[in-house]
Parts: C-alpha cells; structure tokens; sequence
C-alpha cells in the first residue's frame, strides 16, 4: 500500500510539473510578443524536453538511480526546477552575459543526480535563448560545457571534502568559452573592458555555487551521516534484536562489516553503506520469510539511506547465487565468507593453527572456480587488492578465537 501510495504521488509531481511548465512557457512566449511560428516552437520544444525529463525521473525512480536521499523526496526536485523555469523565463531581460546556469546545472543535478541535472539544466538554457531577441548558439555552448563541467567534478560531494577546486576550475573554463566565444571566434579587438561581462558572469555563478553547495552540505548530506551514524552503531535497536535472535549472526556480521569497511576504503568504494550492508544482509533471521518482500519493512520503517537498498537487495536476489554484481555487495559477501570460514575452524578446534593467507587463496580460488565474479563489477585489480588486504588482518582475525 505504500509503494502504491509513493507511485501515486511521483505521479502527481510529474503532472504538475508538466502542466504547470506548458503555462509558463505559453505565458512566456506571450509576455515576449513572439509570433504565431515562434510559439509554436517554442512550446514543441519545451513539451518535448519536459516529456524526456519526466521519463528520466520515472525512469531513476524504477532503478533507484537518485542521490542523497532524492527517491524519497522528489517534490525537492520538482519545486526547484519550477522555481528556476521561472528565472529562467526571466533571464533574456537581462545580458546573457550574467546569466547563472552553472549553478543551476549543479543544484539541479544535486537534487535528482547528474543525468538528469544536465538535460533538465539543458531544457531550460535552450528557453532562455529561445525567448530571446537575438539568442545564438554561443550561449548555448559556453553555459552547457561550463555547466557539464562542473556536474561532474561536484559528483559526490559526500567523497569530495573540498569543493574550492572543482568550483575554480569550473568557473575557470566558464570564462575561457566567454573569451573564445564572445572575442577570439568574432574576430574582435580585445580590451580589458570586454573582460567585465565574464568577469561579472564568474562571480555571480560562484557567489550562487557557494551559497547553494554550503546549505545542500548543512541541511542534506549531514541529514544523511547522521543516519548512517545510528544505523551503523552496535547498539541500534534492530542490530540489538538480530543479536537477541541470533548471537552467531551478530558477531558474524559485526567482523565482516569491520574487514568489509577497511576493504571499501581500500577500493574507494562507499564505506558507510558496505558497513550498513554487512549488519543487515542477514537480516531476514528476524523474519518468518526468507524473501526480500519479507524484510523490506525493516529499511524502510528504520529510514535506511536510498543508496544501500541496491546492495542489500542483491542477497536477496535468486540471481545472487550465480554471484553479485555491485562492487559493495561483492566485497561483502568475500569478508563474510572469510570470517564465516575462521568462526567455522575454531569452532570445530579452539587449538587449531591456521594458514590465513591459504585460507584466503582458497576461498578466492574457489569463488573463481565456480564463476561467481563472472557478473560482478569488481575488477582483477580490485580482487587482488582485497587479497592483499584480507592477509594483512592476521591479527584481527585472533580475535575471533
């Protein structure tokens, strides 16, 4: 009932966000005196772009392509694109040269995640020059390029620490097209007084950046650590009743999530969610079924971020038995295999002497035996590093004696 009740909602958000961008467009192309032909362009266009966006947003919601906690929360989304649709509609009043897009390409793209951040970002860019009076593809090139640019570099700002950079260089390349563009491609003298429009344009976009990276970090990522931060405590509620039901599972995952984690770090990989997905991969012994339907709840009810769902559900994917597919959920499944098998041995012998590095060549071995990487997207690279790592553990792994 409520993934029923969720569906209807994002369906109601992409209507409004439909309906009301085709009245702000009409009123636009109204407000600017543009001909018969021209509207009729103009809303083809729009309609059009508004149609590809929607399918994305629908299309992400399915694979749980979003970021920060945006499959939850695409209302966030939809408010900012139409708040920015209305700027935007209002940017041919002033010089192109001052326009913002870099930043709404990357406040778009934080809200949703980069693809869609840049050809929503994209629709609207192609409206403000649309609307204008003598709009070129110059524009078009100089905010896109510029605006790609500093999409990509401010990808995951949970793994960039510093954002002065990517904005730098961002803002950098910004300015070069402004020049080529605007000067060196027409041909015409260069003055320092030419300088001041890009100049002007830089500044305005980074004042913008700044402000919008500062209050995304304050109020969306910290939401986010801190949710990890109780999840991935010892002590939370429901990793003390996979205790009180299963002591063997608990420990078990507690050593896994603490090798699983080192081994995310090693390989650059989301630390935080390979840690979640340790404690709570096994989570079904709180559950009388086995399946994914049956411990669903359990993330859902305890707000579990969007971005561990995917790995988590691959252990309970029928497919998982022919190996894992995600990288995260490949690396856990390996550290749990190894603690599984050291708990195993000293169990049946407290004095037994083990090969750590054999045991590990093993169960490697094996897993490569039965092709059980053949689907994942961890590389050879990856693999052996993990090897490498695991063998250094020898201390920790006396520990589970």
């Amino acid at each position: 009932m409520t993934e029923k009740l969720s569906k209807i909602k994002n369906s109601t958000l992409y209507i409004v966000l439909f309906v009301v961008t085709t009245l702000i467009v009409l009123g636009a192309t109204f407000f600017y005196g543009k001909e018969l032909e021209d509207i009729e362009k103009i809303v083809v266009v729009m309609i059009l772009c508004s149609g590809i966006n929607i399918f994305l947003l629908a299309d992400t919601t399915g694979s749980n392509g979003f970021k920060y906690q945006n499959l939850k929360k695409q209302w966030r989304f939809v408010f900012c694109y139409i708040a920015i649709l209305i700027v935007a509609v209002a940017l041919p009043l002033i010089s192109n040269g001052a326009w913002p897009f870099m930043a709404f390409f990357v406040l778009l793209s934080l809200f949703s995640n980069s693809l869609i951040g840049i050809v929503s970002s994209s629709t609207l860019l192609v409206l403000s020059i649309m609307l204008e009076q003598n709009g070129g593809y110059s524009e078009f090139f100089i905010y896109f390029l510029s605006g790609c640019l500093a999409v990509v570099l401010l990808d995951d700002l949970q793994k960039t620490q510093d954002v002065g950079w990517p904005i730098f260089i961002s803002l950098l390349m910004q300015f070069v097209l402004f020049v080529a563009f605007n000067i060196l491609f027409e041909n015409k003298t260069f003055t320092w007084v030419s300088l001041i429009v890009p100049i002007v344009c830089t500044i305005i976009n980074a004042i913008i950046l700044l402000v919008t990276l500062g209050a995304f970090s304050q109020y969306i990522i910290r939401g986010t650590t801190d949710m990890y931060m109780d999840i991935n405590d010892p002590e939370y509620a429901l990793l003390v009743q996979i205790k009180e039901k299963d002591k063997d599972e608990y420990y078990k995952a507690i050593h896994t999530a603490y090798l699983a984690e080192r081994a995310s770090m090693k390989l650059e990989l989301n630390s935080r969610a390979v840690k979640t997905c340790s404690y709570y991969h096994r989570i079904s012994v709180l559950s009388e079924g086995k399946s994914w339907d049956d411990v669903l709840h359990y993330f859902k009810d305890n707000e579990f971020p969007d971005e561990v769902i995917p790995f988590l559900n691959e252990f309970y994917d029928p497919r998982s038995k022919s190996g894992f597919v995600s990288r995260e959920a490949t690396v856990v499944n390996i550290c749990e295999t190894v603690v599984s098998s050291i708990m195993y041995l000293i169990r049946k012998d407290k004095d037994t002497k083990i090969d750590y590095d054999e045991l590990i060549d093993k169960i490697i071995q094996h897993k490569l035996d039965k092709k059980e990487f053949n689907r994942s997207k961890l590389s050879f690279s990856d693999l052996e590093n993990l090897r490498k790592l695991l063998k250094k553990e020898k201390l920790y792994y006396d520990f589970l004696r």
